[in-house]
């Protein structure tokens, strides 16, 4: 019966039309976070299933789940389990865990740090790696505090950084070079935010810019137009979406899933079938729901993150709300300033709330940064490509391209510093 509906209607009308898809949202997401309210579900550690008490637990060995995040002097990561073990005594488990290691330990092989400092420990920190992590669990916090970590061994017995891994950390060392900006480069790539300068990540949140940090579909979208422009005129125009695809892929396998990341990428894949499916027009926020409710089932860990909601209410407030703004703005302001600023302003209708809940502080300055911020960074990440390929092709121009991308750097480092020096709203 459902494919006779769906062969009279066709996907473009279930897009359309597809109130079912929305109504469907907003009850997962009532049952979701109404749930977590009511039992107060601890967030990473609450699938964890295995013989013995997580407290109890000495060994964990499984795979990390997205990218590691730099807190102070030490690394948090959430391993997916599949063993533990307690006193020489061995269980399968499942379920996903909070890590903490030592800085010491997690850069071992990173550029300008020092591998005598890692004890031994020779992991390299990514995404999809499989560990073997010793330590203790620290109940007050929901964290496992790692002491020592050593990659898994494979089936011939020989411990193996993945591909994956090995090419970020190439690419990281090509970067090193470039310095401050390379650093920003990377974050903006691989979305990896362990900058050498204190305090950077708590700059760019006080003006209102931490998005601009966390992959997402901006990010997302410039690697999908520069492949789909290449194929284009490259190959024809039929070659453009194919082209496109190519290269969302290839950066989603490169940067790694996130929250945020995730979501984007579900929207592009589900406006790409529609595309190819004959569909002209879909109707955007429900694409925004139908994510929702897959990223929902397949990442169920992702519905509690901060970046998860922080991502699905900026678009839904964009879809919802943005022509609306412009529209009252184009009143008053000429019809380009007005779409300019409605973007922001949109983004921020469900996000205000969500900071101001979580974080206890709201950045009003947030609206103005990101008008003058968001296309220089843009522009700063597209020359950066231009100037990693150069760089490739005539290493002799590195150091010379290094140095303009740190100017350039230094000063969109001073603008967001400008802008973080507005008070935020503390609550």
């Amino acid at each position: 019966m459902f494919y006779k509906y769906f062969m009279k209607y066709k996907l473009i009308d279930f897009l359309k039309k597809a109130q079912i898809v929305q109504f469907v949202a907003i009850i997962c997401a009532i049952i979701f976070y109404a749930s977590n309210a009511l039992f107060v579900l601890p967030p990473g550690n609450s699938s964890y299933k295995a013989l013995f008490y997580l407290s109890d637990v000495t060994m964990l060995e499984g795979k990390v789940v997205y990218n590691p995040a730099k807190m102070g002097s030490s690394y948090s990561f959430y391993l997916s389990l599949s063993s533990v073990s307690k006193k020489k005594l061995l269980s399968s488990a499942e379920g996903v865990v909070k890590c903490s290691i030592k800085s010491n330990l997690a850069e071992a092989f990173l550029p300008g740090k020092l591998y005598s400092l890692s004890r031994g420990s020779d992991i390299l920190l990514e995404s999809g790696e499989e560990l073997r992590v010793y330590g203790r669990f620290e109940e007050s916090k929901g964290i496992f505090n790692v002491e020592s970590a050593s990659l898994v061994d494979n089936v011939e017995n020989k411990k193996k950084i993945g591909i994956r891994a090995l090419c970020r950390l190439e690419f990281r060392r090509l970067l090193y070079s470039w310095g401050n900006a390379g650093e920003l480069i990377f974050a903006l790539i691989a979305g990896v935010k362990d900058f050498s300068q204190n305090n950077l990540n708590e700059i760019f949140k006080r003006a209102g810019l931490s998005y601009i940090l966390a992959l997402s579909g901006m990010h997302l979208s410039f690697f999908s137009h520069i492949t789909g422009s290449f194929t284009s005129s490259a190959f024809g125009k039929r070659y453009g979406v194919l082209g496109s695809s190519v290269g969302v892929l290839f950066f989603i396998w490169f940067a790694g899933l996130s929250p945020s990341l995730t979501r984007a990428f579900l929207c592009f894949a589900i406006s790409q079938i529609s595309s190819i499916l004959f569909c002209k027009r879909s109707n955007m926020f429900s694409v925004l729901c139908l994510s929702f409710i897959i990223q929902s089932i397949f990442f169920t860990s992702d519905v509690y993150s901060i970046a998860f909601m922080l991502s699905y209410g900026s678009m839904a407030g964009i879809i919802l709300f943005q022509s609306k703004i412009e529209a009252f703005f184009c009143r008053f302001i000429p019809p380009l300033l007005a779409k300019i600023l409605s973007a922001p302003i949109s983004a921020q209708v469900f996000t205000v709330p969500l900071c101001a809940y979580f974080f206890r502080m709201v950045a009003p300055i947030g609206i103005v940064s990101s008008i003058f911020m968001g296309p220089l960074i843009s522009v700063f990440f597209a020359l950066s490509i231009v100037f990693i390929c150069i760089s490739l092709l005539i290493p002799a121009f590195s150091n010379v391209l290094g140095c303009i991308l740190n100017v350039a750097y230094d000063i969109l480092i001073e603008m967001v510093k400008a802008f973080a020096s507005f008070p935020p709203i503390l609550l």
